[in-house]
């Protein structure tokens, strides 16, 4: 499963690759007047891969700490 510090590291290495910087969250970027239609579509899919890797780890935490009580 990949991390949100991984996420991070993409992110950010997107933003430096198409100069991007400095970056906002990837929602906000999405409404960025230097952002196009193509990097629109790679801004939804990260949103989508995000939003399923914060669920996981905030899943993962809580049996945690279930599981650590």
């Amino acid at each position: 499963m990949i991390s949100i510090d991984k996420l991070v590291d993409v992110y950010n290495d997107w933003g430096n690759k198409n100069n991007l910087q400095p970056l906002e969250s990837a929602d906000a970027m999405f409404w960025d007047q230097r952002v196009n239609d193509k990097h629109k579509v790679w801004l939804e899919r990260f949103i989508r891969v995000w939003d399923k890797t914060q669920d996981k780890e905030a899943i993962k935490y809580s049996i945690e700490r279930v599981l650590n009580d």
